[in-house]
């Protein structure tokens, strides 16, 4: 699933530098199908669609900021873990045994641009200055 969530934040880090939405907007929340008020962002090859590969097979799905905004609850467990190097030395063999694992302990550098937050189970923008929801 790496291939998806990292094409999955930069897809969405280009659709918030582009389109600039409004601190609170709301975003897609489902994971599987498209709400009505978001089929012409995530379907076809709506801005928030892309391509990615897994295993050498390259497919089109759409982007579920959902996803962005679990990523950001990980990166908090990855940042407590630097207080325990062994933890976070044991963590990052594991991640190592992956085709870019290792990049899941940068995700405070891959998340910086798209930043979400929940909000009455919503999945809303953050100001770039805002902290994780």
């Amino acid at each position: 699933m790496w291939p998806v969530l990292r094409s999955s934040m930069t897809v969405l880090a280009d659709y918030l530098r582009t389109v600039r939405p409004a601190s609170g907007a709301p975003l897609p929340t489902k994971s599987f199908g498209s709400a009505a008020a978001f089929s012409d962002l995530q379907t076809r090859h709506g801005p928030l669609t892309h391509e990615f590969e897994i295993g050498g097979v390259r497919s089109r799905r759409m982007v579920s900021p959902y996803h962005v905004w679990m990523l950001q609850r990980l990166e908090s467990v990855i940042a407590d873990m630097a207080a325990r190097p062994a933890d976070l030395k044991a963590v990052a063999a594991l991640l190592g045994q992956f085709p870019g694992g290792d990049e899941v302990l940068s995700l405070s550098r891959l998340l910086s641009d798209c930043r979400v937050g929940r909000e009455r189970g919503q999945v809303v923008t953050l100001s770039q200055r805002s902290g994780l929801a």
